[in-house]
């Protein structure tokens, strides 16, 4: 509700009326309050304490399609969501991730900026075996498409989603249009399943280590021609002994290719 007269009381017990904008939870549901809360505490700060109609009309209507994605069926994995987060997490540039990242978990590529694509694999047993679709494999005539294999191993110790998401924002607080398309789009993928997968946690120092990017035409695929009638063919794909491409192969591409370049190299493999 826009524009509304309130009479506010304060912690030391001052009193005043002025005009708000007023954004409730209506729901009865504990955890969805608290998540609300959050959500808002985080919002509120970034719109700080003059925004103007416009910004605080687009908020509500991106929180509206996040709640209304919370009670969709689940689109993905939390370990792949959590894959994903993690690049974008330790990138040099998380902003330009997240404003290429799908905002429909049904997207071919994971992220998608003009000519580049990069498709995010991950496994939880330490073997590149990662399925792949053969359209994701035939990406655009003069694109360019990396895949970023990533070991995404459960630890109860290990770092959430949660954690993820939080350190992300720390790094984009001045984008607020990023802040909520990274909650629209971890909602959306998560639907219904966002209760427990918050806080699933996954090794951090595992992921470090094992992050490496592929050519996709290096990867093992299916080739020669289709029969008529045939279509969705996928397949799993053994990454072992293929080359891993380095920094000084990866970092010329530029655009998002480069951008997701970890912000602290580790080794050869650009990882």
């Amino acid at each position: 509700m826009h524009n509304v007269s309130c009479f506010i009381t304060a912690e030391t017990g001052a009193t005043e009326t002025r005009v708000f904008s007023v954004i409730r939870c209506t729901s009865d549901d504990p955890l969805m309050r608290t998540y609300f809360m959050q959500l808002m505490d985080g919002i509120l700060g970034i719109l700080g304490p003059s925004p103007n109609r416009q910004e605080v009309t687009r908020v509500i209507g991106s929180l509206v399609d996040l709640f209304r994605a919370l009670s969709s069926p689940a689109k993905e994995t939390v370990q792949g969501l959590w894959a994903e987060l993690f690049l974008i997490a330790t990138s040099s540039e998380p902003g330009s991730l997240i404003a290429a990242w799908h905002m429909s978990p049904s997207d071919i590529y994971d992220f998608s900026a003009g000519d580049q694509r990069i498709e995010v694999k991950s496994s939880g047993s330490r073997s590149r075996r990662h399925h792949f679709s053969l359209t994701q494999l035939q990406p655009p005539q003069n694109s360019k498409l990396v895949i970023a294999s990533i070991f995404a191993e459960r630890a109860g110790g290990g770092t959430s989603l949660d954690e993820l998401t939080t350190d992300i924002k720390a790094r984009v607080s001045a984008r607020l249009d990023l802040i909520v398309q990274l909650d629209l789009t971890i909602a959306l993928t998560l639907g219904n399943s966002w209760r427990g997968a918050f806080e699933d946690r996954y090794d951090k120092e595992q992921a470090w280590g094992s992050l490496s990017f592929y050519d996709y035409g290096a990867i093992p695929s299916i080739t020669g021609v289709i029969p008529a009638g045939v279509s969705d063919i996928g397949f799993r794909s053994d990454l072992a002994g293929i080359p891993a491409l380095g920094l000084q192969e990866l970092q010329p591409l530029g655009g998002i290719i480069n951008a997701a370049m970890p912000f602290k190299a580790r080794g050869a493999k650009g990882s």
